[in-house]
C-alpha cells in the first residue's frame, strides 16, 4: 500500500490498524501486527500469533490473516510519505 503524504504534524495517523473480518461487523480495528519472519526469495511469510475477529488456524495456532513485512516513511519537506508491505490471503479492510 503506498499511502498519500501527509502534513508531518498527523504523523501520529502512520500507525496504521486493521480490521481482519471486514466492515458491518461488531469487531473494531487492532493495532497491524509484524510478520514473524518473511523470506523475500519465495515471498513466504509467518503469520503472527492473533486471537480475535478474523484469526485463521495454522497448525493447531491461531494466528493474523495478514502482518506486516516492511512500512518505509520518507520525509519530504513538511510531508511523509509511507509504503507499507503486507503478507496474508483475502482482502483486509484497512483504516
Amino acid at each position: 500500500i503506498d499511502w498519500k503524504p501527509i502534513p508531518v504534524a498527523e504523523s501520529a495517523r502512520l500507525d496504521r490498524q486493521i480490521d481482519y473480518d471486514g466492515p458491518g461487523t461488531a469487531a473494531t480495528f487492532t493495532k497491524t501486527l509484524w510478520c514473524e519472519s518473511f523470506n523475500p526469495v519465495t515471498m513466504t511469510g509467518v503469520l503472527p500469533n492473533y486471537v480475535g475477529p478474523g484469526s485463521v488456524m495454522v497448525g493447531g495456532v491461531s494466528k493474523a490473516p495478514w502482518c506486516l513485512v516492511s512500512d518505509t516513511r520518507r520525509l519530504n519537506g513538511n510531508t511523509i510519505s509511507q509504503t507499507e508491505v503486507l503478507f496474508g490471503s483475502g482482502d483486509p479492510y484497512r483504516g
